[in-house]
């Protein structure tokens, strides 16, 4: 949903042309007339013209995704290659979403040329991508523009996935499984460090009688009472990149990381 009456963008109509989340940035600069990097190579592109009534613009386009949630991408995992008619799907399937928007009938064996030209443009993407497999995002802790920072478990490292807690069910249902946060420490100084079970939003008990913390080396712990919320610790941290990961042991001798986790410098050195 998009509104600025003062950009002649007053809603009021559907744009049905294929879109997708990498086009916000783009989009917002062109609209703003701000001017991005030139070393800036962005997958997306600028909406402006088809939120300000091209119907066609945007007809030729094809948009590319797939759902890793793996250290290392695993090519055409959890994989789409889309255009207006036709969705490639996992490599091998195709669907005509034209005459067939459920994609209950796969009819990659009557289009192999389209099945063919859209694996070409994933592998054009895939080459694309492949320099950045080895760079880890890192989630940035301790600056002046976001203080506390808010991590939760989605974003875990995960040595297997049946360690991650990717729904909300996992939640609720007390999901046992760990993994760790790659962080960037913006500042040095003391922190605290805030373990929940809950969201600090809806608020619940911590169900667990220890807790455990450790960022790179510097590794801190605590019993607990069952009935407490939250379990903070503090830290003084130096800048730079490290891991951060969290232990409950639980009054059945499980232990699970913390799904919540606030991290907010208190003070510089």
């Amino acid at each position: 949903f998009i509104r600025w009456p003062e950009g002649r963008l007053t809603g009021g109509r559907d744009v049905d042309q294929l879109s997708a989340h990498i086009d916000v940035l783009p989009t917002l600069a062109q609209l703003a007339d701000l001017e991005l990097p030139g070393s800036l190579d962005l997958d997306g592109v600028s909406l402006d013209e088809a939120l300000l009534g091209n119907v066609e613009v945007l007809r030729d386009r094809t948009v590319l995704v797939h759902s890793q949630r793996v250290p290392v991408p695993i090519k055409w995992r959890k994989s789409a290659v889309m255009s207006e008619r036709w969705r490639l799907v996992n490599q091998h399937e195709l669907y005509d979403i034209k005459a067939d928007p459920a994609q209950s009938s796969d009819v990659a064996d009557d289009h192999p040329d389209v099945v063919k030209r859209l694996q070409n443009e994933y592998e054009s993407w895939w080459t694309s991508l492949s320099t950045s497999f080895d760079h880890v995002v890192r989630i940035g802790v301790g600056s002046d523009q976001e203080n506390p920072t808010k991590l939760s478990a989605h974003d875990w490292f995960v040595s297997d996935q049946s360690q991650s807690p990717w729904s909300q069910n996992h939640i609720r249902n007390g999901h046992i499984g760990n993994g760790h946060w790659e962080i960037d420490v913006q500042k040095p100084g003391d922190y605290r460090i805030t373990l929940r079970r809950w969201p600090s939003s809806a608020p619940g008990p911590i169900e667990a009688i220890s807790a455990r913390v450790q960022v790179g080396d510097a590794v801190v712990e605590s019993d607990l009472a069952e009935s407490a919320e939250s379990a903070s610790f503090q830290v003084a941290l130096d800048p730079g990149p490290t891991r951060l990961q969290t232990w409950l042991e639980l009054p059945s001798g499980e232990s699970r990381g913390a799904y919540y986790v606030s991290v907010e410098r208190l003070s510089d050195d």
